[in-house]
């Protein structure tokens, strides 16, 4: 209908006035997109109109084909990937995709006499392999297809492909200024969290690595989209907070790069922790069994410790005497079936059939119980709201005040909140977000919960109904992890989540998140 088309033309509009883009009718001609010629592709690429990431996973190139429409794809994709090969040009798959696309989108358009500026690219800035490459392109394309690529398309070109060498950028070649970069990085973000990246040399040498594309692309002013950004946000919410903290504060020479070179830092920060997860993993615990009842009653015990305990103890068993003297220095648990005549506490008389009661009693020694983490522990009913509606200034600037006035936060609380929002929206997924100061100003680390049935706009493309508002001290970072990974569950499961947002009590949604998290 009318009404529909005139609707979607709206929403047409905001996309396009971000990249200086207008949308202009004339009766009787129809309508336009009207703006330079480098904004129409870079809006292009970035809605994904020439992306294969709008497929989902299983959907073949024929499918694209038909989407665009004609044959060119193929040849062209031949074209990029064999003058790549010749100049031993290393790039990642994804980016590969990216440049293709560049390209399929230059031959249409020089095809259509659109044609990119003259002045786009600074050539004072020297790229000889990257030079080879565009040109190296725009000579197959001249001769394979007859599409004959100017001086300002090579250009144009050439500026897309330089940043994306993945080849000689060894951590150990990398300047003094990034090595800097990175060692303050890890420090702050080790002091920060409570998680020792500083020691994670393999960390350490990718964020070189990394970062060394990254000054490249920002002293041309290239941009690289990362197609898996929502998805990098949602699954690893907490990687990603950790970069955004370390990489868009004041200090750091970096702070101006976007969410998508962000979301790419963060998944560096995201094998750290599971390298560190690994490192941390309890060793298995060395245990004897001092059996003084015959070869039968001690394998019978050895097969129902094992049963027990699996992975998580290395057992050896003695036949003995009650005589024998006891080695306590070299175990963890010493377990007899005899009353030793020197008691330590790391022995444990058991029968030669144990119970389930001393079986409990070794696993407590063993491995005793961890305080749980528990969302309860840091809310309470003071620090829980509904809304039917407001807007995002209105409700942060509400629960910060409550903060406040309970004495839990200073009074630069709020505005470091909204400075955090500046940085890169904390919308996580599934009408949640998780809004937090940009710098500690905590007195008492707490969790406010808030519901806007209605919900409210959270930034340019998302609505928020379920809000957590972190107030986190610095010495107590540690709560984060657990707090992102509750978020990340609650992300991925929207029955939960509509739950949630219908509680009309602390004590309603306190008892869901209990009973299902």
């Amino acid at each position: 209908s009318k009404s529909t088309i005139n609707t979607d033309l709206i929403e047409v509009k905001k996309i396009l006035s971000k990249y200086n883009l207008k949308l202009i009718s004339k009766s009787h001609y129809g309508i336009k997109v009207i703006g330079k010629e480098k904004n129409i592709r870079e809006c292009v690429i970035d809605c994904g109109l020439i992306d294969l990431t709008i497929f989902t996973p299983g959907n073949s190139y024929d499918t694209w084909l038909e989407v665009l429409g004609d044959n060119d794809y193929r040849p062209i994709r031949k074209i990029v990937l064999d003058s790549f090969q010749k100049f031993n040009f290393h790039i990642y798959e994804n980016l590969i995709n990216n440049i293709i696309a560049h390209v399929y989108l230059a031959c249409k358009r020089i095809q259509a006499n659109c044609l990119i500026e003259e002045d786009f690219f600074d050539e004072s800035i020297n790229y000889p392999l990257e030079l080879k490459i565009a040109n190296e392109i725009a000579l197959k394309l001249k001769t394979e297809m007859q599409i004959i690529f100017p001086p300002s398309e090579i250009n144009h070109l050439q500026f897309h492909i330089i940043g994306r060498n993945i080849s000689n950028l060894d951590a150990s070649i990398s300047e003094q200024e990034l090595k800097n970069l990175v060692n303050r990085v890890l420090e702050i973000a080790s002091n920060t969290y409570g998680y020792d990246f500083i020691n994670d040399s393999t960390l350490s040498s990718d964020l070189l690595t990394h970062l060394k594309t990254v000054k490249v692309r920002l002293e041309i002013g290239a941009k690289l989209r990362n197609p898996l950004i929502n998805k990098i946000k949602s699954k690893f919410p907490f990687p990603y907070e950790i970069a955004t903290y370390c990489f868009k504060n004041k200090w750091n020479w970096l702070n101006d790069i976007s969410d998508d070179e962000i979301s790419y830092i963060a998944i560096h920060f995201a094998s750290s922790l599971k390298r560190l997860e690994e490192k941390n993993k309890p060793k298995k615990k060395k245990v004897l069994l001092m059996c003084a009842s015959g070869i039968g009653i001690s394998r019978l015990l050895e097969v129902t410790l094992l049963h027990h305990f699996k992975d998580k103890v290395e057992l050896l068993v003695d036949q003995c005497v009650y005589t024998k003297k006891i080695p306590t220095n070299k175990f963890d648990l010493i377990l007899t079936t005899f009353t030793p005549d020197v008691p330590s506490p790391n022995i444990i008389v058991i029968s030669a059939i144990p119970s389930e009661e001393e079986i409990e009693k070794i696993t407590n020694f063993l491995f005793p119980k961890e305080l749980n983490f528990s969302l309860e522990k840091l809310t309470d009913e003071k620090l829980f709201f509904i809304y039917d509606t407001s807007d995002k200034k209105s409700i942060l600037s509400n629960l910060c005040k409550s903060l406040q006035d309970l004495n839990y936060v200073t009074e630069k609380y709020y505005e470091a909140v909204l400075e955090r929002e500046k940085f890169s929206s904390t919308y996580i997924g599934n009408f949640i977000a998780v809004p937090h100061a940009v710098y500690p100003l905590v007195k008492k680390t707490t969790v406010t919960i808030c519901i806007i049935r209605n919900g409210i706009k959270w930034d340019n493309e998302n609505e928020v109904k379920l809000l957590f508002l972190l107030s986190i001290k610095s010495k107590e970072a540690k709560y984060l992890s657990d707090l992102y990974s509750l978020f990340v569950k609650m992300v991925e499961n929207s029955e939960l989540t509509s739950k949630c947002i219908a509680c009309n009590s602390y004590q309603e949604i306190i008892s869901l998140l209990k009973n299902n998290i």
